[in-house]
Parts: C-alpha cells; sequence; structure tokens
C-alpha cells in the first residue's frame, strides 16, 4: 500500500532546483542586422555551394532559414538580437544549412514512390 504521508512529507522538504533563468533584459541594445545582412551572411558560409544552395534557393526560402535559426536559439537558450559572429556562424553557416540538406533529401527520396508504397529507408 502507498504511504502517502511519506510522500507529502517529501513533498514538503524537498529542495527544488529550478536552474538558470534566462529571462533578463539585456544592459545593451541589440545589434540587430537587417534580413538583408542575414541573407549575405548565409549565401558567405562555406556548406552553401557544396550542398547545392545558391542565393536564388536561399532567398525563396528565406523565412525558412529565419524560422530555424530561431528554433535554434530557443533551444540552445541564445537570444537571437543578441548572437556574437560565432554563434552566427555555427548557426547559419553549419546547423540550419545541414538540416535544411537533409529535409530536402528525404522530400526528393519520398517523391519517387507513388502514394501508399512502402517507402525504403534512404540510407541503408
Amino acid at each position: 500500500m502507498f504511504d502517502s504521508s511519506k510522500y507529502k512529507y517529501i513533498l514538503a522538504n524537498s529542495k527544488r532546483n529550478h536552474g538558470q533563468l534566462h529571462a533578463m533584459f539585456p544592459s545593451t541594445p541589440a545589434a540587430v542586422s537587417s534580413v538583408k545582412d542575414l541573407f549575405e551572411f548565409i549565401c558567405a558560409g562555406p556548406l552553401i555551394d557544396k550542398l547545392g544552395f545558391t542565393p536564388e534557393t536561399i532567398a525563396e526560402s528565406i523565412d525558412k532559414w529565419l524560422e530555424s535559426g530561431f528554433h535554434v536559439c530557443k533551444l540552445f537558450q541564445l537570444n537571437e538580437l543578441y548572437l556574437t559572429t560565432p554563434q552566427k556562424a555555427r548557426i547559419y553557416h553549419y546547423y540550419i544549412p545541414v538540416f535544411l540538406w537533409c529535409e530536402k533529401q528525404i522530400s526528393d527520396h519520398r517523391s519517387t514512390f507513388k502514394d501508399g508504397d512502402d517507402i525504403p529507408p534512404l540510407v541503408d
């Protein structure tokens, strides 16, 4: 049988560690760059040509790049308005291009099959 008094004691006397709160306001103004600046930064990435991206394909999907960047910043608890150059490079030169390339590979692979067909893995 479950001893509820022991459970209540544990709850009442436990010290909870909620972790560090990341909701502080910065003390300096944000160094916000325009979407044009970010677009040029993305196009200068070392993987862009190797993964088959062009300035035109990036421009067509810039909303996806921005949305993905926002989610990565949230994941790593970074303020997207205060990214350092190395953080911005890591996100927009490596993480997002590789993610979008993988997403395209999967989409292209699936498009070669008819609806309802069993789709084999992209990589065995």
